[in-house]
């Protein structure tokens, strides 16, 4: 969280289901995939929490629907949807990923 605040990255971030929570609470105004208070939440007709689980099981049409710019991730867990993204910082915990232009 403090890498993604220190370097301006607050939007269009996928982010790990258990830390959305924590990240929304440490980081006001960065716009997450998904937290615990999103479980019931639809997009276009779709559970939020189903297509969370369609990306990370490499539903890369689920993914391309989102503009997904940043990835916040657990260290080794990238998805095969996000081959064009460039890891910016890691450390045992997590990775961060920005969509490569």
């Amino acid at each position: 969280v403090d890498f993604m605040k220190e370097n301006s990255i607050e939007d269009n971030i996928f982010n790990e289901y258990h830390w959305g929570g924590y990240f929304s609470w440490k980081y006001k105004g960065a716009k997450v995939f998904i937290d615990g208070r999103m479980t019931g939440w639809h997009n276009e007709g779709r559970s939020m929490l189903s297509d969370y689980i369609e990306i990370k099981m490499g539903n890369c049409e689920v993914a391309s629907k989102y503009p997904i710019r940043t990835l916040l991730l657990e260290a080794g867990s990238k998805s095969v949807c996000f081959d064009d993204f460039e890891q910016v910082y890691k450390d045992d915990v997590a990775e961060v990923w920005v969509k490569s232009d």
